[in-house]
């Protein structure tokens, strides 16, 4: 109001002082004069609505933009967690799907619950309720090899206790499947069903800490060793189920990597001391197997990618080039640590390596400001699928080395009979041969017998002839001298 007020005080002195001067000025003059006036009048008082307008739209633009950067930041604290944190928080969106998604990797479509019966030489799971009828042909699982494990309940709650082996599905009803076997890990339990089946679309893999969630004792600063060591050999890695004496050194072993999975070597070693029963005293995982816990003394030198393609099986939390593959860091971001911020490293990485081109890469220590807090063993997980189907790969190699033996041993033994039938004639052939030497040997003696006695009979013969000739000589000698007495006197 007052500045209308001021406007039309001015209008009337301008006309006052415009009537004034009209002895001067053309009445034109101040008719263009007051046309000025109203005209910057009304472009003062434009001027000054546009002016209120865009003030009062600037501030909602800048009430629109806080708001929206607000409501940005807290939609993206619900998806991510904390913009500063490196990891996702668990009440996040992001967190939440990450649990989801670890705790259904590997599993696929599941069938729980069915009720096996024998219908040689194939078996039938029946579903607890129908399913309903397909409608894609895609989705049938007729020709689909599923894995098979017989369930158990364990405090109420039904698990697989015992990997039966890999079925192929045979004929698909809504009511039952039928399955034939293609590789068999537990033939007893195929051949006769003892219980309810569970079919896996894919086989499961293997986890840190499985046993331990399952039995609400992930709290590090309340775990009793002893305590869960107890649990996993009377509930869930029984000497029964795994096939291992349950007093040798190979079944303890096996309970060490599960009980010890995630602790300290301190700790895992100020246990040991206080078990004077064990087989072993001491604990010797490998050395993949072994974290470094590093805690950042400050913000930490450089950022670290998170690579998508690495693995926690075979790489640890952080791979060798210096590559995070945690899985609760957050995905395609590079990872910048703040003091106080603790990461696991592979031992390998931590204590520094030389590479096979000759490149040193530094201990951590040495290129980060870090304090060491712990060495912590990890154990190894296992590739379930793939030692499945390497071990029928094996299986498959053992079946045709074992035909192709068993040809070999065929051919053996033909020939062993074979040989074995010309031993026992050249064995004929020789008894018949040492035969006619026998008999030759007798002829050749009754011959040797013979001669001699011949030419004793000759010798005798001769000294008769001559005793004879003798005779005859001298009887010749006889008949001439008498035959000259006889001409003597005869004259």
């Amino acid at each position: 109001m007052v500045f209308y007020a001021i406007i039309g005080l001015i209008f009337i002195l301008l006309i006052v002082f415009s009537v004034m001067s009209s002895k001067d000025w053309h009445w034109v003059n101040i008719v263009f004069l007051v046309l000025t006036y109203l005209a910057g009048v009304a472009a003062t008082i434009a001027l000054a609505q546009v002016f209120s307008l865009r003030s009062n739209a600037m501030k909602k633009y800048q009430d629109a933009l806080t708001s929206a950067t607000t409501q940005e930041q807290a939609a993206d604290v619900a998806i991510n967690g904390e913009a500063n944190s490196v990891e996702y928080d668990p009440e996040s969106l992001q967190g939440a799907n990450q649990l989801l998604n670890l705790a259904m990797l590997g599993r696929g479509r599941v069938w729980s619950g069915g009720a096996m019966t024998i219908e040689d030489p194939v078996r039938v799971f029946t579903f607890p309720e129908a399913l309903p009828a397909i409608q894609n042909p895609n989705q049938s699982l007729e020709d689909v090899e599923l894995f098979a494990f017989l369930e158990g309940t364990i405090e109420g709650q039904v698990y697989p206790v015992s990997f039966i082996g890999k079925v192929r599905v045979t004929e698909q009803s809504p009511e039952s499947l039928k399955l034939e076997d293609v590789f068999i890990s537990n033939p007893r339990e195929f051949l006769t069903p003892s219980g309810q089946w569970a079919l896996f679309e894919k086989m499961p893999i293997d986890r840190h800490g499985s046993f331990r969630a399952v039995e609400n004792m992930t709290d590090d600063e309340t775990f009793d060793i002893s305590q869960f060591r107890q649990i996993l050999m009377t509930k869930y890695l029984t000497p029964q189920l795994v096939n291992l004496a349950a007093d040798s050194a190979e079944y303890e072993k096996l309970i060490d990597r599960f009980a010890f999975d995630g602790l300290s070597m301190g700790t895992i070693e100020n246990w040991l001391v206080t078990q004077p029963n064990r087989i072993s005293s001491r604990f010797e995982p490998l050395p993949e197997e072994l974290m470094v816990k590093f805690e950042f003394k400050g913000k930490s030198n450089r950022s670290y990618p998170v690579d998508f393609d690495g693995s926690l099986d075979t790489d640890g939390p952080f791979t060798p080039l210096g590559l995070a593959v945690d899985p609760t860091l957050h995905a395609g971001k590079e990872i910048e640590f703040a003091t106080g911020d603790t990461i696991l490293i592979d031992q390998l990485t931590a204590d520094g390596y030389t590479r096979g081109d000759g490149t040193t890469i530094q201990k951590f220590d040495q290129t980060e400001n870090v304090s060491k807090v712990d060495t912590i063993f990890v154990r190894q997980l296992r590739d379930f699928p793939f030692l499945l189907a390497d071990l029928q790969t094996r299986t498959e190699r053992l079946d045709r080395e074992t035909i192709r033996l068993q040809d070999n041993n065929a051919i053996q033994d033909k020939t062993l009979a074979d040989t074995e039938n010309q031993i026992n004639e050249r064995t004929r052939l020789k008894l018949a041969i040492d035969s006619d030497n026998e008999s030759l040997e007798n002829d050749l003696d009754s011959i040797l017998a013979l001669a001699e006695r011949l030419e004793k009979e000759v010798q005798a013969n001769k000294l008769k002839v001559q005793d004879l000739q003798q005779q005859a000589e001298g009887s010749r000698r006889y008949l001439e001298s008498q035959s000259r007495s006889v001409l003597n006197t005869n004259y």
